[in-house]
């Protein structure tokens, strides 16, 4: 079977008559009837899942602006609710908008009320996306994911934002398990 990595093509081809998949250095390239897709399988990823306060978050998005992505790359970020804040929460979540609008950030995935309610206070420029629980954000990252970007992923323990970040993991040890030379530096997936 040539998908035992179990890498979900939905979107990427898996309709125009896959021919088949090849590894050369840090490039993929996937055979269709009709097209070569060549992807190389870096981006960067930074994990800051466990947990999530206004000065944290801030903190972090300020990482991610200040981060240079790749060759055409961009600036992902994936924020789950704060917990715990109080009677203040809804202003301390609304209040990162302003961080973000200014972050040169392309696209912003949240998980949960609070985050969601955030996202009304974003630039109308700005790609956004929405899920109930962290595993609703998955499939919508692996759609836009593109080599040289930056994913931060960030948010309470409890809006489980690791498992996101463990399913990135995940994948990308599926991938360096083809064989194929692997030289990237740890910090980068």
């Amino acid at each position: 079977d040539w998908n035992t990595s179990g890498i979900d093509w939905q979107g990427r081809g898996w309709d125009r008559g896959l021919r088949g998949i090849a590894f050369d250095g840090e490039q993929v390239f996937i055979a269709a009837s009709d097209e070569l897709f060549a992807y190389t399988l870096d981006f960067e990823l930074i994990d800051d899942s466990y947990n999530a306060c206004p000065i944290s978050v801030s903190a972090a998005i300020g990482v991610l602006s200040c981060s240079e992505p790749g060759s055409r790359g961009r600036r992902i970020c994936i924020l789950g609710d704060m917990k715990e804040l109080g009677e203040n929460s809804t202003e301390l979540h609304n209040a990162l908008a302003h961080k973000i609008n200014d972050a040169q950030i392309e696209f912003v995935l949240t998980v949960g009320p609070q985050m969601k309610n955030m996202c009304n206070h974003l630039n109308s420029e700005l790609k956004v996306e929405h899920a109930d629980n962290s595993e609703g954000l998955i499939q919508p990252l692996l759609d836009i994911i593109e080599p040289g970007d930056i994913v931060l992923i960030k948010g309470s323990a409890s809006s489980n934002m690791h498992k996101i970040v463990d399913y990135l993991i995940d994948f990308k040890k599926n991938l360096d398990a083809s064989p194929r030379d692997n030289t990237r530096s740890s910090n980068v997936i």
